[in-house]
C-alpha cells in the first residue's frame, strides 16, 4: 500500500518579487496543501493495511513546482504519511 502524491499547479513562472499572489496561492493550494491533504486522509488507511510507521518517502521534481521552482518542496516534506 502506497501514496503518490503526484500533482503540480504549473503555471507560468516568475521571479519570487514578481509572483502574483493569486499564482502564489495556486501553487501552496495544489502542491502544499494537496500533498497534505492526500497524506492526512491516507493515513488512516495505510495504518488499517499495516503499514509501519515512518514507511514513507518524498520525491519531488523542479519542474513539478511551478512557479517558484523546487523552492516549496521542503514545506510538502512535513506532508508526507507517517504511518
Amino acid at each position: 500500500h502506497i501514496l503518490v502524491n503526484n500533482a503540480a499547479a504549473v503555471t507560468d513562472r516568475h521571479a519570487v518579487a514578481d509572483i502574483p499572489i493569486d499564482a502564489w496561492r495556486e501553487a501552496i493550494a495544489v502542491n502544499l496543501t494537496g500533498a497534505w491533504l492526500m497524506a492526512k486522509w491516507s493515513i488512516p488507511h495505510l495504518r488499517a493495511a499495516g503499514v509501519p510507521r515512518g514507511g514513507h518517502g518524498f520525491a519531488s521534481g523542479r519542474q513539478a513546482a511551478a512557479p517558484v521552482g523546487s523552492r516549496w518542496a521542503p514545506g510538502a516534506t512535513g506532508c508526507t504519511p507517517k504511518a
